[in-house]
């Protein structure tokens, strides 16, 4: 399990000691499954921006508005982070999720730049509508997205849902930690009480409290909305073949001495 990914702002040396170098985790730990959370980061279409004149034509002018370019990175990070070997499972997370919000809210917040993608993506989500014994549902946007960008077996990935869980021997790897029981908000101490082991992610800060672990993250340390002192640490889980768990903080760019 990676620490938050938010793919447009990964740290290089976390990336390369993930996945890039010879001495990496991937190519050490060979491992079946990655799960990643929040990699998509959703800055282009931010709704913390909503109202804001200036970081909108800030955004508009550096590039960091365009939600078609910033899909099209993140896919192109995911295939080039990747092998035949393991399956990317993307967990539901909040920033990934922040798309399918863009959506809901409507034209009001749609930049020129975005709006025939806008469209593009509301005609999927909108046929895709189906009725069930207790609402309706739809796709998600974003896995939507992801099966036009890759070909047919050209990457294994596979979208989790929250409701439905994944488990790795008895550790269910689905919660990404922003939704917690019974409708609050996540919590790594909520979240340890919900009876069953979890890998969670989220705050960016690692934490281990009973049968739940929470993952740190792979973004660089001095995101935008970073205010004041930090317990932000870049760190993953790994679980191993016997089921046993391991917090792998990555320091200077290094997982291992």
């Amino acid at each position: 399990m990676t620490g938050d990914e938010h793919a447009w702002f990964v740290d290089p040396k976390v990336k390369a000691a993930t996945y890039m170098n010879s001495d990496s985790m991937v190519c050490v730990g060979r491992p079946e499954v990655v799960v990643r959370h929040d990699v998509l980061d959703c800055y282009s279409v931010s709704h913390h921006h909503e109202g804001n004149g200036v970081i909108q034509r800030n955004k508009a002018i550096f590039g960091w508005g365009d939600l078609r370019k910033e899909l099209d990175d993140t896919l192109e990070y995911i295939r080039e982070t990747s092998t035949e070997d393991f399956t990317n499972l993307i967990v539901s997370s909040n920033h990934n999720d922040h798309l399918t919000q863009w959506l809901a809210r409507g034209e009001r917040g749609v930049t020129p730049e975005n709006a025939l993608l806008y469209h593009e993506l509301m005609v999927k989500v909108l046929r895709s509508a189906e009725r069930h014994e207790t609402g309706v549902s739809t796709i998600n946007p974003f896995e939507a997205y992801a099966e036009e960008y890759f070909g047919p077996e050209e990457v294994s990935i596979e979208f989790l849902s929250p409701r439905k869980g994944y488990m790795i021997h008895d550790i269910d790897v689905s919660q990404h930690g922003h939704n917690g029981p019974n409708g609050v908000r996540g919590s790594l101490t909520n979240l340890s009480k919900i009876g069953i082991k979890t890998v969670i992610g989220h705050s960016h800060s690692p934490g281990i409290m009973g049968g739940c672990w929470q993952v740190g993250t792979s973004s660089r340390y001095d995101l935008e909305y970073l205010k004041g002192p930090s317990s932000w640490l870049q760190a993953h889980c790994v679980i191993h073949a016997n089921g046993k768990r391991q917090m792998l903080p990555i320091i200077d760019g290094k997982w291992r001495r």
